[in-house]
């Protein structure tokens, strides 16, 4: 059986221009700070090993990117797998990783274990400019814990396509992690409304569909000319007098602009992912995946 007390860390994160190594100092101090605190699981947003404008920077050539990919990811394991190892936590972070034909990317979430060992997610939906550096992922994929299956789902991918969330819940996954990188347009006054509104309204449309956890990690601050929001959050279910499946804050905040990590211990049993489950006089669930396969 799945253990349920879960201690989840996002963390708000700034970059750094002046090279991708104080970047990984940055995740492996967090990571480590994170680990004492006690978390069990920790995430970092899209693309932050390296900074996500330069991949979009057409004076930067493919070249450079495919070789930055490869020493940055070798890198990233080094210094996190010992963390890991030591304190028997979970790390997932944003990286552009090489592909098998060995000229392409993937805009990834790179997962370390506590063993050590890596597995990767790639990002289905690239979002507008990222087409013109990586390829398309195709496959879903979930964390295995002693918690149960967790799924990995990048920026687009949860914003958009409600799909690979649905997917993971009917799996089993009771905590989905959104790695993003979303920006706020400061140029004008209401940026920050058009931004809040955004991005809690499609997460809390997640928790309270399908009835499951959802840890947020968000770059926060200047790239080298994207203003990225921060807002790195853990939301979850909460039942209203009622019976209704309500959307919960149970760590961070949508209005933070801080570097920072933001953890909370969850009560995974909270994710009754109701919809997906028999009656109490053994109705069947809700959802009617039969039937949805047959639509033409």
């Amino acid at each position: 059986m799945s253990k349920d007390i879960l201690t989840v860390a996002v963390v708000n994160f700034r970059l750094h221009e002046d090279g991708y190594e104080r970047n990984l100092d940055h995740i492996e101090g967090y990571a480590e700070a994170a680990s004492r605190r006690g978390a069990d699981l920790i995430v970092f947003p899209e693309m932050c090993a390296t900074g996500y404008d330069m991949f979009e920077d057409p004076t930067v050539s493919p070249e450079e990117k495919y070789e930055l990919a490869g020493i940055v990811k070798e890198k990233l394991i080094q210094q996190l797998a010992p963390i890991t190892e030591k304190y028997g936590s979970y790390v997932v972070a944003g990286a552009p990783e090489q592909a098998e034909d060995g000229r392409s990317l993937y805009n990834a979430a790179i997962a370390i274990y506590p063993d050590g060992h890596t597995e990767s997610y790639h990002k289905i939906h690239p979002y507008g400019g990222e087409n013109t550096w990586c390829i398309k992922g195709r496959e879903p994929y979930m964390i295995s814990t002693g918690w149960g299956p967790v799924g990995v789902s990048i920026c687009y991918d949860t914003y958009m396509f409600p799909e690979l969330i649905r997917y993971y819940a009917k799996k089993g996954a009771r905590l989905v992690l959104n790695i993003t990188a979303e920006l706020e347009d400061i140029r004008y006054p209401g940026g920050r409304d058009v931004f809040t509104q955004y991005y809690g309204q499609t997460l809390g449309y997640h928790v309270m569909s399908n009835g499951i956890f959802l840890a947020s990690a968000n770059l926060t601050g200047f790239d080298r000319q994207t203003y990225f929001a921060g807002g790195s959050v853990i939301l979850g279910p909460k039942m209203s007098p009622f019976g209704e499946t309500v959307c919960g804050v149970y760590g961070g905040g949508k209005d933070i602009t801080e570097p920072g990590i933001y953890l909370s211990a969850l009560d995974l049993s909270v994710a009754n992912r109701q919809i997906f489950s028999e009656g109490k006089k053994g109705e069947a669930p809700d959802f009617r995946d039969d039937l949805y396969k047959s639509w033409k």
